[in-house]
């Protein structure tokens, strides 16, 4: 059940000591904002869409889409009217709205995926792994200048990223994303007083999966499919980590460490999860899954808790550098 801000999730039934089902004991979980089945996309992206077009302003924004496979993560992220191609819409709307204002806009897309702790291009050569900076920046992508205004060039350049991301049938998904799918684009902005830079980043990550469930551990089961899954499962369970690093951190207030660079999607994710950007975490949770579905709510009531710190606002005037700050964290839906 959905109320506002509030989950209300029932978890799977317990087996007595006589063998009889016994009710599970309900989560009640707040969140900043919940939506239930009858939710559509545009009422999910409404709720982001100042997060992401402040990414033109020069802040650096990230929106994840985290859960269990088959809960519906591609769908809100890729599907009809869903955050990435909503994203690219309102980016291209808001550009062609600062142009009349006198700003000219640079935008710069990449597209890359995270198959078996490798990144790979979805905008070009697709069969040789990326390498990665130190920064966890990607070298050697391929980079696509589209139009700022240019709405219909910004969805089909999404659209071509999403078609090439590995898939696969299991048990649970006919069409199970089998990698973490990262849609970045840079935004430079000048107006003739000052140059901003930010960047919007858009995560679709591959579901958690228990192999009995996916049908990958049974006899005869497919090892490509047990492999894949045990990456998905190591990565998102580093990336955890750097939630919990995180909200210790925030508690604390001291430099605890971080461990961005105990996997390939974190390294990738460290420059919006840094404290210097905005991200937003998205959970999925649906109601065959009990099991997984309390452990996704229980972690975003966690990450609902965490600061990172004030999100630094990219803007360089022409005579020097002008630093802009806003107050922000991590927040979750």
């Amino acid at each position: 059940a959905v109320d506002g801000g509030t989950v209300v999730a029932r978890g799977a039934a317990r087996k007595g000591v006589d063998g009889s089902a016994r009710p599970s004991a309900k989560l009640r979980v707040r969140v900043d904002r919940a939506f239930g089945p009858g939710a559509s996309n545009n009422d999910v992206y409404e709720e982001v869409d100042a997060l992401v077009t402040s990414a033109l302003d020069g802040y650096d924004v990230c929106v994840l889409a985290y859960g269990a496979t088959g809960a519906g993560k591609t769908h809100t992220m890729h599907g009809p009217h869903g955050v990435v191609p909503a994203a690219a819409a309102a980016i291209a709307l808001a550009a062609d709205e600062r142009r009349r204002k006198g700003w000219t806009t640079t935008v710069t897309a990449t597209a890359v995926e995270v198959y078996a702790e490798k990144c790979y291009d979805l905008l070009g050569d697709h069969a040789t792994p990326l390498q990665l900076t130190s920064e966890g920046d990607v070298r050697g992508a391929t980079r696509v200048e589209v139009a700022a205004g240019d709405a219909a060039a910004l969805s089909r350049l999404v659209a071509r990223a999403a078609a090439a991301r590995r898939t696969a049938s299991t048990a649970l998904n006919d069409r199970s994303s089998r990698s973490h799918a990262l849609v970045r684009l840079a935004l430079t902005g000048d107006d003739g007083a000052e140059i901003t830079r930010g960047s919007l980043t858009l995560a679709d990550l591959a579901g958690s999966e228990r192999a009995d469930r996916a049908g990958t551990a049974k006899p005869g089961g497919d090892d490509a499919r047990l492999k894949e899954a045990c990456a998905i499962n190591r990565s998102l369970s580093c990336l955890v980590d750097v939630f919990r690093a995180l909200a210790a951190r925030g508690k604390s207030r001291k430099a605890e460490h971080v461990p961005y660079r105990n996997s390939v999607l974190t390294r990738l994710l460290q420059k919006p999860l840094s404290g210097d950007g905005k991200a937003l975490l998205a959970v999925h949770v649906a109601p065959d899954q009990a099991l997984e579905s309390t452990a996704t709510l229980r972690f975003a009531a966690d990450v609902s808790l965490i600061e990172t710190g004030r999100p630094t606002r990219d803007a360089v005037a022409k005579r020097g550098l002008r630093p802009h700050n806003a107050g922000g964290g991590v927040r979750s839906k």
